[in-house]
């Protein structure tokens, strides 16, 4: 079974899948299909889901008046996690990925969060700090999101950083109960620059 890329699905190619939840998490099954390239989409829809013929063709017709909303991509994502890991594990995948798309991750359970940000840059502070509060403008510079104090304060001017989904002022300042699960909080810049600070 090749991709239209001529990669195989075999266990040596990079991004491989695993059929075991242990080897490859519900989120991340949801997500491999989620990606599948525009050309690959159709077939793997009618290799990889029940889905109707005509079911698939509607989709493939949206898909072709709009390419943005990747409608048939959303639906293999759907239908191939549910197959393989029930409605529920699907479920919560779309719902993890969602959160990510839209920041608020607040929600996620600690091991569904962890996992979304893994790719995401992460530093460990010292929880102690937050009793007195900890200005994310001084705090900016030390993560990925901002290379300097300056940088830090034009961000957050203009409005572009969140916290845990919330978009933060110049003025704000982190605290103990900005803790996500007691111990992370998640920041991020304009709409996919993330970074994950862990408090212990």
């Amino acid at each position: 079974m090749t991709k239209s890329d001529g990669g195989k699905f075999g266990k040596t190619e990079t991004g491989a899948i695993w059929l075991t939840a242990e080897r490859t998490s519900p989120y991340t099954y949801y997500q491999f299909w989620l990606n599948a390239a525009d050309a690959d989409v159709g077939r793997f829809l009618r290799i990889f889901t029940l889905l109707s013929r005509q079911e698939i063709e509607a989709l493939e017709a949206e898909h072709a008046k709009d390419p943005g909303a990747r409608a048939p991509h959303r639906a293999l994502a759907r239908e191939a996690t549910r197959l393989l890991h029930g409605a529920t594990e699907m479920e919560h995948a779309e719902k993890a990925a969602k959160a990510l798309f839209s920041g608020e991750v607040a929600e996620l359970p600690e091991a569904l969060l962890n996992e979304v940000l893994s790719a995401a840059p992460a530093t460990d502070h010292d929880k102690a700090l937050l009793g007195a509060g900890v200005s994310l403008l001084d705090l900016l510079p030390q993560t990925s999101l901002a290379k300097s104090k300056s940088e830090a304060r034009e961000f957050l001017g203009s409005g572009s950083v969140s916290v845990n989904g919330q978009k933060a002022g110049a003025d704000k300042k982190l605290s103990t109960s900005d803790l996500l699960h007691g111990r992370l909080i998640a920041l991020r810049r304009g709409k996919k620059n993330w970074h994950l600070t862990r408090w212990n």
